[in-house]
């Protein structure tokens, strides 16, 4: 991740290999976008950034901005495409939950990983890919499945598998960031599970396992599009924290 600073322009940057290989297309992801002060000469610079990345033969950006009107009115002046705004739950465990189901969680083992993929491939319709419909749903299908791949792969992150009656019914994508604090980077429950309250008990199970494993909070984030996770996460006691916005522009057509 690089970050540019110039000019009352603020944010952090990468290519993303795993968006090509998704998209076919050259992505640029951009993140904190923050603007401090609204001149004509801010205009321009963040106008010549853009020409700079084109000049690079970046086709498409994704812009998570922080929320402010100079931000907001910069990206629009400039036809980006608002899609979601990415709301930030966080909890301080505290306590156990009282579970009403009997899951198992554990490791994702190689012989599960298709298996769990599938499960990714399917389980996502309200994300930004999926939103902006100017992506084929099949390529947002397939960024998850990937994503979940990359997580196996990557000693970073733990892959968690959930298991009701010897069934893979979800999983979760947990970074431990230190020794009292845990991140979820995507979690989903399989979509013929979706919608019967079970969501409501494996969160709490996963929220437990972190209790008994010493953590003491546990942040993500979702999609304002996503109102089941909203009703979830508002369920558990989760504070919804200040989130950022989404915007998406094709520099190539």
């Amino acid at each position: 991740m690089r970050s540019l600073i110039k000019k009352n322009i603020r944010f952090f940057y990468d290519i993303s290999e795993q968006d090509y290989l998704v998209t076919g297309i050259r992505v640029l992801n951009i993140r904190d976008f923050e603007i401090f002060s609204l001149s004509d000469e801010t205009k321009k610079t963040f106008q010549k950034i853009i020409t700079e990345f084109i000049n690079k033969g970046i086709e498409f950006v994704s812009i998570r901005s922080i929320q402010s009107f100079n931000s907001s009115m910069i990206l629009s002046e400039n036809n980006f495409t608002y899609i979601e705004t990415l709301l930030i739950p966080f909890l301080t465990i505290n306590r156990k939950f009282d579970c009403n189901v009997n899951i198992t969680i554990s490791e994702v083992l190689e012989r599960d990983l298709e298996e769990v993929k599938n499960i990714a491939f399917s389980s996502f319709k309200t994300d930004r890919f999926h939103f902006d419909k100017r992506f084929k749903k099949k390529i947002g299908n397939k960024r998850y499945s990937l994503w979940v791949e990359h997580s196996h792969n990557n000693k970073k992150y733990q892959l968690l598998k959930i298991n009701l009656n010897n069934k893979i019914v979800g999983f979760f994508i947990v970074e431990y960031i230190d020794q009292k604090n845990v991140y979820w980077h995507l979690t989903a429950i399989e979509k013929k599970f979706q919608g019967r309250g079970l969501g409501y008990e494996i969160w709490k199970g996963i929220i437990n396992k972190h209790f008994d494993d010493g953590f003491q909070s546990v942040e993500t984030a979702i999609s304002s599009n996503n109102l089941a996770a909203l009703n979830l996460y508002s369920k558990l006691n989760f504070k919804i924290l200040e989130g950022f916005n989404t915007y998406h522009k094709f520099l190539k057509q």
